[in-house]
C-alpha cells in the first residue's frame, strides 16, 4: 500500500522501494470471506509474525467450518515454519509457492527436462513436470515434504518469432496433497482467480 509522501504511524520503505504499508489478509472460500486483516509497516517482512497470524486464520476458519481447508499462500511464506504449523494441523492441506533464492534455475530445469515428465504443447515450446521430495529437521524432528517443479522453455514466442537464446522459467509449489501435478499448479492459479 503505497503512502508515499505521508507521515503515517507504521509507514516505511517498502520492497518495490516506496513507502507504504505491508498489509496482510486472510480469506476463506472463494467468495473472499475476510477472516484476518493486519496493516502491517512496511519494512515488515512478510513471514515475519505470520505463524500466530496464520493461526488466528485457522481459528476463525474452524468456527466457520469442519470441511476440509486448502490454504494456498505466495512464495513470501516459503517457510520450514510455516510448512511445519500447517503440516501439524487435521483437516488441512496446503499449496505454497516456492521461492527459489539462491538455488540455479537452469540447474533445476535440466532436473526437470531429464527426470520429470515433458510435454510439447506447441512447436518451440516444452514443459517439464517433476515431483521431489524434500527431507527438513525443525526443532530436532525430520519432516519429509513435496514439492510439485515445472519448467517451460521457449525457444519460439507464441507469436512465431525464434528467439536467440532459450526463455527458461521454473516454478515449484509445496504440497501436501496426493494429484497430479497439473491440478496441483491449477490449484494454486485459482486462488489469484479467487481473489480477484
Amino acid at each position: 500500500m503505497d503512502n508515499s509522501k505521508t507521515k503515517k504511524e507504521g509507514v516505511s520503505r517498502i520492497y518495490t522501494g516506496d513507502d507504504g504499508y505491508a498489509p496482510i489478509a486472510g480469506y476463506l472460500g472463494s467468495e473472499g470471506w475476510c477472516l484476518e486483516l493486519e496493516l502491517r509497516p512496511g519494512s515488515q517482512h512478510s513471514q515475519e509474525g505470520f505463524i500466530p497470524f496464520i493461526e488466528q486464520v485457522m481459528e476463525k476458519a474452524r468456527s466457520l467450518t469442519s470441511r476440509k481447508i486448502l490454504v494456498r499462500l505466495d512464495s513470501a511464506h516459503d517457510a520450514l515454519d510455516t510448512r511445519v504449523a500447517l503440516a501439524g494441523r487435521r483437516n488441512v492441506s496446503y499449496i505454497i509457492k516456492w521461492n527459489p533464492r539462491r538455488e540455479d534455475q537452469r540447474e533445476w530445469a535440466v532436473r526437470i527436462f531429464t527426470e520429470g515428465k515433458v510435454t510439447s504443447p506447441r512447436k518451440g515450446k516444452r514443459v517439464g513436470l517433476l515431483t521431489v521430495n524434500v527431507q527438513q529437521v525443525h526443532e530436532g524432528k525430520t519432516y519429509r515434504f513435496k514439492r510439485v517443479m515445472r519448467a517451460v522453455e521457449r525457444t519460439i514466442d507464441r507469436s512465431g518469432q525464434c528467439l536467440l537464446t532459450p526463455d527458461i522459467e521454473v516454478e515449484g509449489w509445496w504440497t501436501m496433497l496426493d494429484l497430479p501435478e497439473k491440478e496441483v499448479i491449477r490449484l494454486y492459479a485459482d486462488r489469484v482467480l479467487a481473489a480477484a
